[in-house]
């Protein structure tokens, strides 16, 4: 019986960290988004003040039309696809959650780090409570969702905004 609840609230504990990691990849994906959107809308203005000037002279026309894929491109990968894949460690997500939420005390890396020993786990009453105290505490500040909501908030308008520019120039 024991084992059973030490095993369910280590995943929650580990259930809520993944929550974490999602929002934090958000904010990094949303904010990608962002700088790809600018990065294109930039590129291809540029391009076309550009061109007029050259008077759209095929060569021109062709050589801008691979310079715009080419920074879509870079600009995909490295400010979308790179944050979306590059592997967090557990440790890492609870240390940026700690870092956004002081009030936490350092309880849910140390939590984290019990859960990895699994056999102490089951023998050590400290760890349990450990584990157990931060799961409460993970409760307590529904589970990080407050966390970084302003830059979420704010990643999403510029997004917004700079797809309707985007819309509005072409």
């Amino acid at each position: 019986m024991s084992i059973a609840r030490n095993l369910r609230t280590r995943d929650q504990l580990l259930r809520a960290v993944r929550r974490v990691r999602r929002r934090w990849r958000l904010k990094l994906v949303l904010r990608g988004l962002a700088l790809t959107l600018a990065g294109t809308l930039l590129t291809f203005l540029v391009s076309a003040s550009t061109l007029e000037f050259l008077r759209f002279q095929p060569e021109a026309v062709m050589a801008f039309r691979v310079v715009l894929w080419l920074v879509i491109g870079v600009l995909v990968i490295r400010s979308v696809l790179w944050p979306l894949l590059r592997p967090v460690s557990d440790d890492r997500v609870a240390l940026y959650l700690e870092e956004n939420e002081p009030s936490l005390q350092s309880r849910v890396l140390a939590a984290v780090e019990s859960t990895r020993r699994n056999d102490e786990l089951e023998r050590s009453p400290l760890l349990q409570e450990v584990v157990r105290h931060a799961v409460q505490q993970c409760r307590r500040i529904d589970h990080g969702r407050g966390i970084e909501r302003t830059s979420i908030r704010r990643s999403t308008g510029m997004v917004g905004g700079l797809t309707l520019a985007s819309v509005l120039f072409v």
